[in-house]
């Protein structure tokens, strides 16, 4: 039964639009006429030729400008390579130099400590000269003899000025004069 209906339906909808096509044919056909009717049949030779040059002119004319766009194009990407160049050795030049930052940070962090080192250094050098100084004279000479000289040239260099005489009347002669020529040597 549905299948009856849907094709009675179709029937009938098919047969109202062949209706209304038929009825407004005159409509239809006055438009028509009105279109122009190409002729493709005819060839006009000369028009063609004489449209060619026109179009090779345009063609070669487009073709210097695109050959021109080119060129610059070239000279673009030529650019772009070397400011790429560039912008790669100012970035491992900047490593470098943030490389050469790290280690003289380190440096300086390493001389600080050193300084602060020697610093302490110091004031334990000056305790002992004052110890050593205040030492009898036969003592100190027994402790100054199993020194080298440039541990009692350091301690006479921290020593006040009345332990220093102490400290070279407590030294051999030979070992005291010695130990002034080298004072006298650096300070020149």
């Amino acid at each position: 039964m549905k299948l009856v209906l849907w094709v009675s339906f179709y029937f009938i909808a098919f047969a109202g639009m062949v209706a209304f096509i038929y009825l407004r044919k005159d409509t239809v056909i006055k438009k028509t006429e009105a279109v122009p009717i190409l002729n493709y049949t005819e060839y006009h030779r000369d028009a063609i030729i004489a449209d060619d040059s026109s179009y090779v002119e345009k063609i070669d004319s487009l073709a210097a400008v695109v050959g021109g766009m080119l060129n610059q194009l070239a000279e673009y990407v030529m650019q772009l390579k070397e400011r790429d160049e560039m912008i790669l050795q100012q970035k491992w030049r900047l490593e470098k130099v943030n490389k050469n930052e790290k280690e003289l940070k380190k440096k300086i962090e390493e001389l600080k400590n050193f300084n602060a080192k020697a610093a302490n250094n110091d004031k334990e050098l000056q305790e002992l000269s004052r110890t050593l100084s205040s030492m009898k004279a036969d003592v100190l000479g027994l402790i100054l003899e199993n020194l080298s000289d440039q541990v009692v040239k350091i301690l006479y260099d921290k020593a006040k000025k009345k332990d220093k005489v102490n400290l070279l009347k407590s030294l051999k002669p030979e070992r005291a004069g010695k130990l002034m020529n080298e004072l006298a040597r650096t300070k020149k």
